[in-house]
């Protein structure tokens, strides 16, 4: 069961990976990318893991160890990430780049290894034991594996406890008001991002001591507390999460007026000004198109149709019409399309057509259909409004 899970966190990250490296918007370039890496990464070490403990690593033995320093960025990737995404970041700090130094000297540390014949590191992989950590250990190096392991817990309880600082100082009142139910999701998601994180440090930490302190006592360990295991779940349960709530990826809708992200100081927002200028276009594009076509007219409208139609993608233009015209897309249709009966009865259509066939010319293809979007937008009945303005149907 477990080999389906690496392998289905596998695909999922590298086909989520692919989604956020190029299918994101420019202003959402930076922080999608920094996930996609963080995907990547994980889904390197998982197939790695995958490898040896199905022993396919002696097929392959010169990509053991080559995602060590691999695993040294992946902490640093979630702080950067979640800090990008509650800051609004756009781009690289320079000093962001002092944050990989661990994995640059893991890098140098396993040059001998790297540089092993290949005979010398096909001993090494088929001595490996997946139910004896001792073995996965590499010897003769300049730092050994042991301090590399105390060490990188040492990062991991750092970075974590970064961004939980980030996740708790961050004030969800301090945002626009019209784009309020966007920005709990996406720190619904961060938050969510942030516990899934965590468990695969505490999973890894206990596992990591195990290791380090006693040869024997990993052995007590349960199995959901694998590392792999919890990496390759949690990493699954992130994508399937991305997969049913895409939105979360447009990031938080305002700007920080904050000159140093890392001081954690979080400066009041102006309320009616949002980081999605480009959105400006999009809803002039969005109802130009919808006054000068009238695509509501068609009965078999679906959001994926009106995006093609108006060359928006389907998963921005959802955004768009739940964030900005504040309505999801059944409501934002058939507004447009009462607004049109509306305007038909007053100029005198049912004088010569009867009701049923106004409604059906308006998109609806049924009265119940009609009635409720009638009274949802008119406050009244279909009757009652007919009472109102003395008209009596044919």
């Amino acid at each position: 069961m477990d080999i389906f899970i690496f392998i289905g966190s596998i695909f999922c990250s590298f086909i989520s990976a692919y989604l956020l490296f190029f299918k994101s918007k420019k202003y959402q370039i930076y922080s999608n990318r920094l996930l996609g890496i963080l995907l990547i990464s994980s889904a390197l070490l998982v197939l790695v893991y995958l490898l040896i403990k199905t022993r396919w690593i002696i097929h392959v033995p010169y990509l053991y160890k080559i995602v060590a320093p691999i695993n040294f960025i992946t902490t640093p990737l979630c702080y950067l990430y979640v800090r990008a995404v509650i800051y609004n970041e756009s781009k690289w700090s320079k000093n962001d780049f002092y944050l990989f130094i661990p994995s640059f000297i893991v890098c140098l540390n396993y040059l001998p290894f790297f540089f092993m014949n290949g005979e010398d590191k096909l001993k090494i992989v088929q001595s490996l034991n997946i139910e004896s950590p001792s073995t996965l250990l590499v010897k003769g190096l300049l730092i050994p594996d042991q301090i590399l392991s105390i060490f990188w817990l040492i990062q991991c309880i750092i970075y974590l406890l970064l961004i939980w600082r980030f996740l708790l100082q961050f004030d969800i009142k301090n945002t626009i008001q019209k784009f309020e139910s966007h920005t709990k999701l996406v720190y619904k998601w961060l938050k969510l991002f942030a516990i899934l994180n965590t468990m695969i440090g505490i999973g890894i930490i206990i596992y990591s001591f195990a290791i380090v302190f006693s040869r024997n006592l990993y052995k007590y360990i349960p199995e959901f507390l694998s590392p792999n295991l919890l990496v390759s779940t949690c990493f699954l349960m992130m994508c399937g999460y991305l997969l049913i709530h895409p939105h979360v990826l447009f990031g938080l809708p305002y700007e920080l007026d904050i000159q140093d992200p890392r001081s954690f100081k979080q400066q009041k927002l102006d309320k009616n000004k949002a980081n999605f200028d480009e959105f400006e276009s999009k809803i002039n594009q969005i109802n130009i198109y919808i006054q000068e076509q009238k695509p509501y007219l068609i009965a078999s409208l679906d959001v994926y149709t009106l995006a093609n139609l108006i060359d928006i993608p389907s998963r921005e233009l959802s955004f768009i019409l739940n964030n900005c015209f504040e309505k999801n897309f059944n409501d934002f249709v058939n507004q447009h399309r009462i607004d049109y009966v509306n305007e038909k009865i007053k100029g005198g259509y049912l004088d010569k057509y009867k009701l049923e066939a106004l409604y059906l010319k308006a998109g609806f293809t049924s009265k119940s259909t009609f009635n409720a979007a009638f009274k949802k937008v008119n406050q009244c009945t279909p009757t009652e409004y007919l009472e109102k303005l003395a008209i009596i149907p044919s």
